[in-house]
């Protein structure tokens, strides 16, 4: 991960008020942390400066001086909102102005200006808080001294920086960041006063790890670093690429495929259709088949595997042809159904498949996973067994184009979504009456304009549902979601964040583990106590394994070994337990029989 400084500088024009909406900004912005500058006054400028230059810089730093106590106030309120926050000093006698709140600050900055400061420098570095250190303004002889006095400490960066304002493209000379990687031997950063952002992303390909920027709410105003500073809209495009960084350049091992790959596979792909009938034991040939969307089977290379071998399945005229016409099925045992009764654990169904899977799986817990078109149809009633327990996962789509949002700001969109809620809540109820058992409701929301907002909404979306005596949980998501094909970033359940929001609201959600194993990238710090907080608020689940972080819905036992010891404490729980390994249904249902029969190996053990 790249980190991202939106430094406010001086930029709050000495406005407290405007300092409050630069942290506002820079934390929707995405920013891993913020900046302030400080200079004592009366350290500032001697009183025989008279040059051009020196005049308007003091009449500068005087018109834009926030006192310690006020960037103290500043620092608490941007550490609530789990921004890091740092300060540039320009001499040592202006730390003491801080006291002991010196210690509030996460890190320290040597300007460019300051950088032969070695007083200055040893003075933050003995703080055990990393220190940023800027090189502009100097030759490398007086860069190279300084590494050479502070190697032994562990706690600091160099930042290669050209001090112009702005620097224009054919000064930014970013070949250096290699250069600075060779005199430091470790980590390098990039101080950008660049006239375009872009020009970030360039130091980020280079192998930056901080990249430090100025921050503005309007570029045309009135002082010393507006012009070469960034709006938050711009940060937000910074730190949506580098906020991911690492993961964008990964993949230098085997190939596999992300979830949105395998969405478009299997839609726009082809599998081989019979066009005659088969008996079990001939064999086939290709001239047999047509070649149909989607790829639900086997397709036309696959198929070498299988021309030399028997049919135990007869194939009928316009059925896809599958593994199961040529290999034995898992078979499911009386102990394995015992296992999953006990444990609670669920099977994804349809309208359509509803019939034969519960014929074929007699587990006692099932849930309708329903599209945007099923959710509109009405429920018969011989799909449902009374003996069973049933829930219900909201679609994801309310059209081919839209995702469900009852919060949007587009009428339509928002209409469209209150009435499938509607026409669920109809369904959940004629579940109930026929069971006489409570339904949850599970969905997935992750369209937002503002967070906070967002919660809000959602919170008053589970008391609606409560009003109808009707139980919504919202589900735990992964950092990338698959959506029409593609991959959308999401920033809702699925962070430090979210959980601070569900404790809040008191939210009782969905936990779905293969989400949250995808979540391990982005939550490693703590990754155990983030899992044994969700568990307080999970009603109930979804069990699937999981590989870095777009490896969703993967056969238990395939993913991160480590997995498994999460999947064995879930198993003990009294709450149902979806099994929802990525295309299940298919083929003879082998993904479920697979799924059974891990769950049943992990429950023995």
């Amino acid at each position: 991960m790249v980190k991202i400084i939106a430094e406010i500088g001086i930029n709050h024009d000495g406005d407290y008020n405007k300092a409050l909406e630069l942290i506002d900004s820079s934390f929707e912005s995405g920013v891993w942390g913020i900046k302030f500058q400080y200079r004592n006054l009366n350290n500032s400028y001697h009183n025989f400066s008279n040059e051009i230059g020196d005049q308007s810089l003091k009449y500068e730093i005087n018109r834009n001086y926030i006192s310690p106590v006020d960037i103290i106030k500043l620092t608490s309120y941007a550490k609530d909102k789990k921004l890091k926050v740092g300060i540039s000093f320009f001499s040592p006698t202006d730390i003491l102005d801080f006291g002991e709140n010196i210690h509030d600050f996460d890190f320290f900055k040597i300007p460019s200006v300051e950088l032969s400061n070695i007083d200055l420098i040893l003075n933050l570095l003995e703080y055990k808080k990393l220190l940023i250190i800027s090189t502009g303004c100097h030759e490398e002889i007086e860069i190279i001294d300084i590494i050479n006095k502070i190697k032994s400490y562990q706690n600091w960066i160099m930042l290669h920086c050209v001090s112009n304002y702005p620097v224009s493209l054919f000064n930014a000379k970013l070949g250096y960041i290699e250069r600075l990687k060779k005199l430091t031997k470790r980590d390098v950063g990039y101080s950008s006063h660049d006239e375009d952002w872009e020009v970030c992303i360039a130091a980020a390909s280079l192998g930056v790890k901080l990249i430090e920027r100025h921050i503005t709410l309007d570029k045309n105003q009135k002082g010393l670093d507006h012009s070469t500073s960034s709006t938050p809209e711009e940060f937000k495009k910074l730190s949506a690429l580098l906020s991911n960084w690492d993961e964008m350049f990964n993949g230098n091992e085997k190939r596999q495929l992300n979830q949105g790959e395998k969405l478009n596979k299997q839609n726009l792909g082809r599998s081989l259709v019979s066009n005659k009938h088969f008996k079990i034991g001939d064999k086939i040939n290709l001239q047999d088949f047509d070649y149909k969307s989607p790829r639900i089977g086997l397709d036309i290379n696959s198929i070498k595997n299988y021309k030399n071998i028997s049919l135990i399945k007869n194939i009928n005229p316009g059925e896809v042809l599958q593994k199961s016409h040529f290999e034995k099925k898992i078979e499911i045992d009386d102990y394995d159904i015992e296992n999953c009764i006990n444990s609670k654990i669920s099977l994804p169904i349809r309208f359509h498949d509803a019939k034969s899977i519960q014929e074929e799986f007699k587990i006692q817990n099932f849930e309708f996973h329903l599209s945007y078109i099923e959710s509109r149809k009405k429920l018969e009633s011989s799909l449902i067994i009374p003996e069973n327990s049933y829930s219900i996962h909201l679609p994801d789509y309310i059209s081919p184009t839209e995702l469900i949002d009852p919060f949007s700001d587009i009428n339509s969109q928002r209409q469209m979504s209150i009435k499938m809620l509607d026409d669920i809540k109809i369904i959940a109820k004629q579940i109930e009456d026929i069971t006489s058992k409570e339904v949850i409701i599970v969905g997935s929301f992750s369209a937002y304009n503002s967070i906070n907002e967002f919660y809000k909404s959602m919170s008053n979306l589970v008391e609606n549902f409560k009003l109808d005596k009707l139980k919504l949980l919202p589900q735990w998501l992964p950092p990338i979601a698959w959506y029409f094909g593609g991959s959308v970033k999401l920033d809702v359940f699925n962070n430090y964040e979210a959980i601070e929001y569900i404790k809040k609201h008191d939210f009782e959600i969905c936990l779905d583990l293969s989400h949250l194993f995808m979540c391990r990238t982005t939550m490693s710090d703590n990754f155990d106590k983030s899992y044994n907080e969700l568990i307080k608020f999970s009603g109930h689940y979804h069990i699937a394994d999981a590989e870095g972080i777009d490896g969703e819905g993967i056969e238990i036992g395939e993913g991160n070994p480590d997995n498994i010891r999460y999947i064995k404490q879930i198993l003990n729980s009294k709450e149902q337990k979806v099994l929802e390994v990525w295309q299940g249904h298919l083929d003879n249902y082998y993904g479920f029989r697979a799924a059974i029969k891990s769950i049943s190996k992990i429950i023995k053990q």
